[in-house]
């Protein structure tokens, strides 16, 4: 039988059945960035001592070495100091012998959250002293703080409060990132920063955020001799995991705490297998935003910016014309004024109405498929037209290809191919039904795209480089003649909904028309390894024709919104452009019948 690694003068303590107490010590990665090369080329956490926060749900203070080095192989860490005051209380550990992923829960004070002052400090190489009591002002011993001065050269330098004296207006520190310069009778704002608690309501938007997200935590059970407060023995480690999630609460009745939820190591084991539609973790950006070889599935995806938009809300207004009838009064004529008078006329006058349409667009796995199945959209892409306010285009990722292709559509749950003959006779196109069919899916119909014409990628590339140019010397006629070109040449002619018996589908860059609920243009893409970008995007996107890329990125390159780099690489995916009619008020939910991963097969 195997035991835990637990010190001996611990085991021995146990077995005698001293009498103790224990505390957590816990250690936790900043959700900060490392100037120190905290993270390697975005994949691997630096693990040097200040990288973390010591916290401790005891009364005291702890002194503890784990005994961790830093990646780079540099002096370990040694001793670091576990400060009580901030942890409110730990989850239960739960602990099998089997290997599988468990969790936890942590939460912290968050009441100082926003606790800032203006003082003026003297600083030296150990002491800040000032004329605010600090410990009224809402900080306490072990809260990371910053100062704050734009003109002055200590601002933006961090340094954690080890202690308070001369009535808690001075205190002891420790710095944190930056270095101190001694100074006398400064004017600083002094607020508190601990990434810890601050982190989960930082703006994205600020040049320090990072994500803490899988950031490391590690947990460790300390027993104490209750009588002298002495450790008894060495802590030993309950608990290694990563933040997965959190929550703030706050409310008049209690205080505001933060809740990390962890999850154990053993959760990379059993986590879903598949890529994200995310810009970040395809390309594998760093916390500076530059990708990285070591952090992407393939070098490629560095420069495919396919799910550059995946992890956006999009609003769009779309706007149609109906007929409405109106009434107007006329006058009736009449000789010389007599017997004149006043009319009701109706008329038709066409009248705008405005839909609503709002993409909430998030990261979600993309699944892989074999065989015949279905498998519901993954929107990635939503935005509508600059011209046009009644098109809406759209793009969903299906799977991970390469797959054969699209067997059939489900749209709000209406097959586009016929059930059978009743249901041929019920839904034939030119009827009442809320989705035309074709077909008989019992007679082994599937869907056939239409084909397109093949140019080469260099003749397709010349034509988009000139129309950026045409874009950026602003001139209209030309572009529009561009676009015309490619999207000749790339067939983006009227190709009707049609089946074959037995068929392959809707096979790679082939398209179809829906006429119902909407007006609808499919493109499909296979998800092939080298496919080429969707041309009908790209040539809007260059020509910067869509609504919200003229509105939030017209100073920048057309190609960087949609372009020729937008291949969404290994991902099977279809392209969709509505036109939003009379009494169309949402865009419906699509689901892909298709045939799953092309596989190598070996005649024997």
């Amino acid at each position: 039988m195997s035991y835990r690694s637990i010190d001996s003068a611990l085991i021995t303590s146990l077995q005698n059945n001293d009498a103790h107490t224990y505390v957590h010590l816990i250690k936790f990665e900043k959700p900060s960035i490392d100037t120190e090369v905290a993270y390697k080329s975005g994949a691997k956490p630096s693990r040097k001592a200040n990288t973390y926060s010591y916290l401790t749900d005891g009364g005291f203070a702890v002194s503890f070495d784990d005994g961790s080095v830093p990646s780079d192989g540099s002096a370990a860490n040694g001793a670091q100091t576990y400060i009580p005051g901030k942890v409110l209380s730990v989850g239960t550990v739960s602990e099998t012998i089997e290997a599988k992923a468990s969790t936890m829960s942590l939460s912290l004070a968050a009441t100082v959250l926003s606790t800032s002052i203006v003082d003026t400090f003297t600083i030296t190489s150990t002491t800040v002293a000032g004329s605010t009591d600090l410990l009224e002002a809402g900080f306490s011993v072990g809260d990371t703080v910053e100062f704050v001065n734009k003109v002055e050269s200590n601002h933006g330098v961090y340094v954690r409060i080890d202690g308070f004296s001369n009535e808690n207006k001075t205190f002891t520190y420790t710095t944190i990132s930056g270095t101190i310069t001694t100074e006398s009778s400064v004017e600083y704002t002094l607020s508190f920063a601990s990434k810890e608690i601050a982190s989960i309501v930082a703006s994205k938007e600020a040049t320090d955020y990072s994500n803490y997200l899988n950031r490391e935590v590690f947990i460790y059970r300390a027993h104490i001799n209750p009588t002298t407060g002495a450790l008894i023995g060495s802590p030993f480690l309950i608990f290694k995991g990563i933040i997965t999630g959190s929550s703030f609460d706050d409310n008049v009745l209690n205080s505001a705490k933060i809740t990390w939820t962890l999850t154990s190591h053993w959760g990379d084991f059993v986590q879903v297998s598949g890529r994200l539609t995310s810009d970040h973790a395809h390309r594998g950006l760093d916390v500076s935003g530059v990708p990285s070889e070591d952090a992407v599935i393939r070098p490629e995806y560095i420069g495919d910016l396919g799910f550059k938009h995946a992890e956006q809300a999009i609003n769009i207004v779309a706007t149609y014309q109906t007929p409405e009838t109106r009434y107007k009064l006329k006058r009736k004529s009449g000789l010389s004024g007599l017997f004149g008078g006043k009319k009701l006329v109706e008329y038709t006058e066409m009248v705008d109405r405005d839909v609503d349409l709002e993409f909430n667009l998030g990261a979600r796995y993309i699944p892989v498929v074999y065989g015949v199945q279905k498998a519901t959209g993954i929107p990635f892409f939503a935005d509508g037209d600059k011209a046009d306010s009644q098109k809406v285009y759209v793009a969903q990722a299906i799977s991970e290809g390469p797959i054969h292709g699209i067997l059939d559509l489900h749209i709000d749950s209406n097959p586009v191919i016929c059930i059978n003959e009743p249901d041929a006779t019920d839904r034939a196109s030119g009827g009442n039904a809320a989705v035309f069919c074709v077909g008989r899916a019992d007679r082994g119909d599937v869907l056939n795209g239409g084909s397109s014409i093949d140019v080469s990628n260099d003749i397709t590339q010349q034509i988009l480089d000139e129309a950026e140019v045409m874009v950026e010397t602003g001139d209209a006629e030309d572009i529009e003649e561009a676009i015309r070109i490619v999207e000749m040449q790339r067939g983006y002619n009227s190709n009707n909904i049609s089946h074959s018996d037995g068929g392959a589908g809707i096979l790679h860059e082939k398209k179809i028309n829906l006429e119902s609920p909407l007006d609808t243009e499919l493109q499909f893409h296979a998800g092939l390894p080298n496919q080429a970008a969707n041309s009908f995007f790209t040539v809007k996107g260059v020509a910067k024709q869509f609504k919200v890329q003229d509105i939030l990125y017209r100073d920048q390159p057309g190609s960087s919104y949609w372009g020729p780099s937008h291949q969404v690489l290994d991902t099977a995916y279809t392209t969709m452009n509505f036109t939003i009619g009379d009494g169309e008020f949402t865009i419906p939910d699509y689901e892909f019948v298709v045939k799953g991963r092309v596989l190598d097969c070996f005649n024997y």
